[in-house]
């Protein structure tokens, strides 16, 4: 695979018999970054449906935004969700909770501040160590001047490809949302 990586933001690894993508993006001077729950098949040569539409509501949205970045709150790739890891790998674990720290750190030191969009769905409910994990990230990013945002109102943050892509941006209380959802609220 040959990826421009002037105009690409790329990083994935083959490791204990999985493979992990932690980060997929196209670059601009003031890119959305979007939390999934895991990575699917998509690369820079070939996006999939998920990457298409975060793609055209990034493009369609009015916030100037000229670039998107896609982070996961665990980094295994599978097509499903039952097909993630029943138990986490420390290793995918701790090297995702690095590269995003490391990411939105470099995206704030280029810009005064960096929106969030939280599209993961109904899905963070599927593993144990999903909530953790996104517990994880809110702490690492909390220095950071980062701002959460949502499109619809749901039970969780909806997933890109069951949205109308009419609805605006909203903010979004992420650690309101992680202490609902650690008391089954």
């Amino acid at each position: 695979m040959n990826i421009d990586m002037e105009k690409w933001y790329y990083i994935e690894e083959e490791k204990e018999d999985s493979t992990y993508r932690f980060i997929l993006g196209e670059k601009g001077e003031n890119p959305l970054v979007v939390f999934g729950i895991n990575p699917s098949t998509a690369t820079p040569e070939k996006l999939d449906k998920t990457m298409r539409v975060v793609k055209r509501l990034v493009e369609l949205d009015d916030n100037n935004y000229d670039g998107y970045i896609m982070l996961n709150l665990y980094p295994q790739r599978t097509t499903d969700p039952d097909g993630l890891h029943s138990e986490k790998s420390e290793y995918a674990y701790q090297k995702n909770l690095e590269v995003v720290g490391n990411c939105i750190k470099e995206l704030v030191r280029d810009s005064k501040s960096v929106d969030i969009w939280a599209a993961w769905g109904g899905n963070i409910d599927r593993r144990n160590y999903l909530l953790k994990s996104l517990e994880a990230i809110e702490k690492i990013l909390r220095p950071y001047s980062v701002r959460w945002l949502e499109r619809g109102e749901y039970k969780n943050p909806h997933h890109p490809l069951y949205l109308k892509k009419t609805l605006p941006f909203k903010e979004f209380d992420v650690v309101d949302y992680i202490n609902k959802k650690k008391n089954n609220i």
